[in-house]
């Protein structure tokens, strides 16, 4: 997630449509169809060119490398028939087009918009814990097939977010997790390119067919860790291992990519690690101060991602002080 000073400055600043409309001329856009979506790790649009729909997604230039893997992986999946919101180009016969803003460079890349329907975990029955599953399999066996994908950045490598002023319980967590990381040994059948947030927001269903958008958070990483974070909010609700959904899930993945049972057990601590990288982004891009000086969105979003900053804090205090506890214990035991 971008800084929330930036995301509140681009979007209240008098130039914001003329920065927005000199990207949409680079895809030849129809001027009532612009809608804006949504921002977050970048600021989202829809607009559509004759009567195909797309997506633009502006995003700071310090991302740019991160934004060519991406595009790669996308090129990659969509050869091998996985159904993805591939790039198109511009008239200019590129993927990736700069704006210039009172900001700097940001990158413009525009996605074809999939149609379809979302759905929660309540409302999915076995056939789709199945097929969710799937998808996500078919996506680590054409990652395992390609290999790495050049320069793309690793998921270990988040933990190196400089992020001042941290709690002691979380630069505890961080100081075992490297260490537990460190004890992990990559191979081509448990580390790869994966998507990071293969969450159900992220799938759009079209008859039943599961679509896949907004893999702006891509990297290197375990493929283990892609189901954790896939099932994040199921394991928040308190599901375990031996879950109904998580075995449908599970059983759906292996029926098209294969993973061991010690793969599928190092998911606790695979969810730790997500939950210490996600603290440290929202302590980092919490960087406004709420009050009466600020936009209404703007103090809105800020409690809301200020009571996840707490809960993200509250468990990690309670898991470094169980651990603790359990240390002590043993020593006097």
């Amino acid at each position: 997630m971008m800084k929330l000073s930036l995301m509140r400055d681009f979007l209240h600043s008098p130039f914001q449509e003329e920065w927005v409309t000199s990207a949409l001329e680079l895809w030849e856009y129809e001027k009532d169809s612009v809608k804006f979506i949504r921002a977050s790790s970048n600021f989202v649009y829809f607009f559509k060119s004759g009567n195909t729909p797309f997506v633009l997604r502006i995003t700071p230039a310090e991302d740019k490398d991160r934004l060519e893997r991406e595009l790669q992986f996308l090129d990659l999946l969509s050869a091998n028939g996985i159904a993805v919101n591939k790039p198109s180009p511009s008239i200019n016969g590129k993927l990736i087009e700069e704006v210039e803003t009172e900001w700097g460079t940001f990158q413009a890349v525009a996605l074809g918009y999939m149609e379809g329907i979302h759905f929660e975990m309540e409302e999915m029955d076995e056939d789709q814990w199945l097929a969710w599953g799937k998808a996500l399999g078919n996506i680590h066996q054409v990652s395992k097939d390609a290999g790495v994908l050049k320069d793309m950045r690793k998921m270990e490598d988040l933990l190196q977010l400089d992020v001042p002023d941290l709690p002691t319980a979380a630069l505890k967590e961080e100081e075992t997790l490297r260490e537990w990381l460190l004890g992990l040994q990559p191979s081509a059948e448990t580390y790869g390119a994966i998507h990071f947030d293969f969450e159900l927001d992220n799938i759009i269903w079209k008859e039943n067919h599961p679509q896949f958008i907004d893999f702006e958070s891509s990297l290197a990483g375990w493929y283990a860790a892609d189901i954790a974070f896939a099932l994040r909010d199921l394991f928040e609700k308190g599901s375990s291992l031996q879950s109904r959904e998580f075995l449908l899930f599970l059983e759906g993945y292996r029926l098209v990519c294969p993973i061991t049972d010690g793969e599928v057990q190092k998911i606790p601590m695979l969810l730790r690690l997500h939950n210490l990288i996600m603290f440290k982004q929202l302590k980092k891009s919490l960087d406004v101060t709420p009050g009466s000086s600020q936009p209404q969105w703007v103090n809105n979003l800020s409690e809301k991602l200020q009571k996840r900053l707490k809960w993200y804090e509250k468990g990690i205090q309670a898991l470094t002080a169980g651990i603790a506890a359990k240390e002590e214990t043993r020593r006097q035991g």
